[in-house]
């Protein structure tokens, strides 16, 4: 490897930037986006170690940034002396004396330690750096060998080989709407090496052609499908939880089906249009509505979808066909209907899977140990259901950001306190095996009309040797868990069906 001021000597950077744009630059949006960039050289580009090289000319869309070496030191930018030290202009003869990275011409640091900052419009640029252009004292010529752009606070990105020489273009949507808490939106990371070295391995062919998805839009699509399917979930259970303890309270007819009752069939169609639209703006395209103007939509290939809805098995029996749940996928819309059904019938078995445990309803007056009980059961549960979905979706994220290559079904721990507040509202303790016991409030649920219970037979995942949630419950500590067996299985199936990218749906979820 050569070392650092050694690349400076030899790689020369002559002439203007000639670059094409891989996408048509879309209109401005309201703010620009902060741009780092960082251009660095290894022998190898497979070589995780790499020297930044600075005072490289780098063209994003319309806007030319001179890159910075990490140091606040002057040098020589153009001329005889190009990337050598120096102190006033006379020491470089043919160029000026400044610090690589200072993009406004007054030779200060003020970018950040000599690190290339600048501001671009929002909207689809090419990144490119004329590697025609890099030439050391020999003549030899260097190329790009990969280019990783990203989010700065996410990591949401790309890393690519460069489809174009001897540019290296590749395309990316800089969006203003990022998280703004970082000195810079993006950054721009440019690996330059010898012709002969080595093809980059880590990455994947970029295009930069009109018209292509960048690998940055699916990745947001991907993550903003599964975000959007984990909120759907969560507010179908919190409304259908929301009418159950109105009629826990006395104040809604134990008869009156939730589903159908006014404010809780309001909150659905809430939830299921918001994830509708959820997924149109993230996966859509130009008009962000998925099925609409086709400009850009990310395909269910690029999703990772099959072409037909994976279902989620059914309960109780004689609930309708599975098969309402295993409808053709041909666009994203198609995917939000997917998602939309899978997570309101495991949401819906898990409320099921509760009125099977306390159909009949305490009387707050007269029964309020039990009532409590009652409501607590589906109140924690409930909020266990949607902890869950959430910590497995953050998990998914990141993997889909490249942080972690967790099985995130297996890896994700979740704890106990679900379990231990249900217990200690029904007036039970633990005993020296950590069981939640308590045989008088369970009486009492019996005398309130259900003399033997069954817990429903529902699928788990984390524990391939305990299948199912179905036994015979007989104490208060089997009633509570079944009732977080039930919050389990709601939150697992769903789940697995929202990466598909990233895992198989099981075959213990649909049949």
């Amino acid at each position: 490897m050569r070392t650092h001021a050694a690349i400076r000597a030899l790689i020369v950077l002559l002439g203007l930037l000639v670059a094409g744009h891989a996408f048509a630059i879309a209109p401005a949006l309201a703010a620009p986006v902060r741009v780092k960039v960082v251009t660095v050289y290894s022998d190898d580009p497979n070589d995780p170690s790499a020297t930044r090289v600075g005072a490289i000319k780098v063209k994003i869309g319309p806007v030319t940034v001179t890159t910075g070496d990490g140091t606040d030191e002057l040098k020589c930018l153009g001329g005889a002396n190009f990337r050598l030290g120096c102190f006033e202009a006379g020491d470089c003869p043919g160029g000026v004396c400044g610090n690589p990275g200072d993009n406004d011409g007054n030779g200060t640091d003020e970018e950040g330690n000599g690190l290339a900052r600048t501001e671009i419009p929002s909207g689809s640029h090419a990144v490119s750096i004329p590697t025609a252009d890099l030439l050391d004292e020999l003549g030899n010529k260097y190329r790009v060998g990969s280019i990783r752009i990203e989010e700065t606070v996410t990591a949401i990105g790309q890393l690519c080989k460069p489809n174009a020489k001897p540019e290296g273009n590749v395309g990316f949507q800089f969006n203003d709407d990022v998280d703004h808490s970082s000195a810079s939106d993006y950054t721009v990371a440019i690996r330059i090496v010898p012709l002969a070295a080595p093809t980059f391995t880590g990455g994947e062919e970029c295009s930069g052609g009109p018209g292509e998805i960048s690998t940055k839009v699916v990745t947001k699509c991907k993550r903003a499908v599964a975000d959007a399917a984990v909120d759907y979930d969560e507010a179908r259970a919190e409304a259908l939880d929301k009418c159950r303890q109105r009629k826990f309270a006395g104040k809604l007819a134990a008869a009156v089906p939730c589903l159908t009752e006014t404010d809780t069939l309001s909150a659905l169609q809430k939830a299921n249009a918001k994830l509708v639209t959820a997924i149109g703006k993230a996966c859509g395209g130009k008009d962000k509505t998925c099925g609409g103007d086709a400009a850009g939509e990310v395909s269910i290939g690029l999703m990772g979808f099959p072409d037909r809805c994976p279902g989620i098995r059914n309960f109780p029996p004689g609930a309708p066909s599975n098969d309402a749940c295993r409808m053709a996928i041909t666009s994203c819309a198609d995917v939000a209907a997917c998602l939309q059904c899978i997570g309101a019938r495991a949401v819906d078995q898990f409320v099921a899977a509760h009125e099977t445990l306390v159909p009949t309803l305490a009387d707050p007056k007269t029964q309020k140990q039990l009532n409590k009980c009652q409501r607590a059961i589906s109140k924690v549960s409930t909020a266990a259901l949607v902890s869950r979905a959430k910590q497995l979706n953050k998990c998914w994220g990141k993997r889909l950001a490249g942080k972690t290559t967790a099985d995130c079904l297996f890896e994700v721990e979740f704890a106990d306190k679900p379990r231990d507040v249900m217990c200690k509202a029904c007036g039970g303790a633990f005993d020296t095996n950590g069981q939640c016991v308590g045989a008088d409030v369970f009486a009492l649920h019996q005398v309130a009309g259900q003399a033997a219970l069954q817990c429903p037979s529902l699928p788990f995942l984390d524990f391939v040797t305990i299948p199912s949630c179905q036994e015979s419950v007989t104490t208060l500590g089997g009633l509570i868990r079944c009732a977080d067996c039930a919050a389990r299985f709601a939150s697992q199936c769903p789940d697995q069906a929202r990466v598909p990218s990233l895992t198989a749906y099981p075959d213990r979820c649909r049949n």
